[in-house]
């Protein structure tokens, strides 16, 4: 719970939907309670193996089937009044300028899944993977995954829970609680929510959609927008990169066009120190973004996930004595 608490720090304005196994009605309401000052929700779901699941076990952990459930609950709970829904696991940041930044040119009653951290054949992220893409993608020129990689597709990939993922509410309108709940029964010991989920939404006929700046490059690992692909040094120390002069021109693109980071916060020592990994991190790459924006302008009227070098034209502010240094925060064991 304390990771999930600590999303907080990057999910302002937001409203969270957090299923959990505690089931005991005391706890229940103080959780509610006090997530209402953070738009919080929660409610209750079974371990799997659980009698309630007819002592099931779909996924391989006890948590896989309610993190598969998640999604289906969040939308039967809010209804229909979001656009987009935000998925991912309870140490998954978004970079929400980015996330707006993207979701802007696309239509969110269409039945769209983004993602393009995709588990294919035991790996991730995977270029081979199959993945839709977005029609401003296919209006351009561009090589085939095949013709690229000399790989031909065979089966649906699954999109990665740590990295996130983001649906439509058109999506989630399509496929009631009901009918994911029945599409997850048929689960024995899947590897994960994330696998769950990727494979319920391919038998109602949606594959992910790659965002597409990783396909614009060539499908070079930097430039995958969940999860930060190989640019992950840039996003885990931003400042740390602007200060010392080392953020260069993929890392400013990043800066301003990843969508998410996965925290990887159960391999720190404790909870406490991935709670505050999450703030410090959240609080870093809002301040990076801030300088940029002191350092160049009209960022954020380009075509998501393209960036150009300023020119020679353009403008800087002369900046005197300005000292750029990490975040304070206060955190306190939640």
């Amino acid at each position: 719970m304390h990771l999930a608490k600590s999303t907080r720090a990057w999910r302002r304005g937001v409203r969270g939907f957090f299923l959990t196994d505690q089931n005991q009605t005391e706890s229940l309401l103080r959780l509610n309670a006090e997530g209402t000052a953070h738009n919080e929700s929660y409610a209750f779901f079974p371990n799997d193996g659980h009698p309630l699941l007819g002592l099931m076990r779909h996924g391989t952990m006890s948590g896989d089937t309610r993190a598969a459930v998640a999604p289906f609950a969040a939308h039967r709970h809010f209804g229909e009044t979001y656009k987009w829904l935000l998925y991912g696991d309870d140490d998954t940041l978004f970079f929400m300028d980015a996330v707006k930044h993207m979701l802007d040119s696309y239509d969110p009653d269409l039945p769209l899944a983004f993602s393009d951290d995709l588990w294919y054949y035991g790996r991730h992220p995977n270029p081979h993977a199959p993945r839709c893409l977005p029609c401003n993608v296919l209006n351009e020129t561009q090589p085939d995954l095949e013709t690229v990689m000399r790989k031909p597709y065979m089966r649906p990939a699954g999109a990665h829970g740590g990295s996130g993922m983001i649906f439509s509410v058109g999506l989630m309108r399509r496929i009631p609680l009901e009918a994911a709940l029945k599409c997850f029964q048929n689960f024995s010991k899947a590897p994960g929510g994330d696998y769950m989920v990727s494979h319920c939404l391919w038998q109602h006929n949606i594959a992910f959609t790659d965002p597409g700046p990783l396909v614009r490059h060539l499908y070079d690992p930097h430039y995958y927008t969940f999860g930060g692909g190989r640019g992950l040094g840039f996003l885990w120390d931003p400042i740390g990169m602007l200060t010392h002069g080392r953020c260069n021109s993929t890392c400013r693109w990043m800066l301003r066009n990843t969508l998410s980071l996965h925290i990887k916060g159960r391999h720190f020592r404790s909870w406490r120190i991935s709670t505050m990994f999450m703030w410090g991190i959240a609080r870093a790459s809002e301040a990076a973004r801030s300088f940029l924006d002191l350092a160049s302008s009209g960022w954020r009227d380009l075509p998501y996930g393209e960036d150009s070098p300023l020119s020679s034209a353009d403008s800087v502010p002369e900046i005197h004595n300005l000292n750029v240094t990490h975040p304070t925060f206060a955190s306190k064991n939640i």
